[in-house]
């Protein structure tokens, strides 16, 4: 959740408890495609497998693709100011971020150079009532939301079945809630 480390906040106050700009500057360094070492973790037990290195370990990123995602909320919210009075709206989905670029994260609290080392964005559109109650009925999978409810249930010696009314309330529930499809699970369990 890479939008966690913007230092940029609606109100005009900074976010964050920790320095964003260090973690912004500390992945950096991972990125970049060269050797990262492996360093212990502060605070972690002396005498541990780290300190008996002579060496500390490094592992080369050239290789690695790296995927950032976030909600980017506070952009989104941001980008809405600029363009919400456009006519025709520009919004999609209630959604602006198909509209960012590099000046807008910048203008949000990234680090030029940072996002300089992420030159594809994908922005998706938030899901809909429909897109849930699709993902609801994807039961080819044993990890699918209702399997997995359906395997719990039958722990207890009970069945579960939706009718396609009850697959529907708890779509529109978890739209409500605006929880994404983690909050399926969540809706069933209620």
């Amino acid at each position: 959740e890479i939008d966690k480390i913007s230092s940029y906040s609606p109100h005009g106050l900074q976010k964050g408890v920790v320095g964003t700009r260090d973690v912004q500057q500390n992945l950096l360094k991972i990125v970049e495609e060269g050797e990262v070492e492996i360093k212990p973790r502060q605070g972690q037990a002396s005498n541990s497998f780290m300190d008996r290195l002579k060496t500390p370990p490094t592992v080369n990123t050239k290789d690695i693709l790296f995927i950032f995602s976030g909600a980017f909320n506070d952009l989104n919210m941001h980008l809405s100011k600029i363009h919400g009075s456009a006519d025709p709206p520009l919004s999609v989905n209630g959604s602006y971020l198909h509209l960012a670029t590099t000046a807008s994260y910048v203008e949000c609290g990234f680090a030029q150079e940072f996002m300089g080392r992420v030159p594809t964005r994908i922005n998706l559109s938030p899901l809909t009532q429909d897109d849930l109650e699709g993902i609801l009925r994807l039961t080819t999978s044993d990890r699918s939301v209702l399997r997995r409810e359906e395997l719990s249930f039958s722990h207890f010696g009970m069945s579960l079945s939706l009718t396609d009314c009850g697959v529907s309330e708890v779509a529109r529930l978890c739209h409500e809630d605006d929880t994404g499809a983690r909050g399926l699970g969540a809706v069933l369990e209620r």
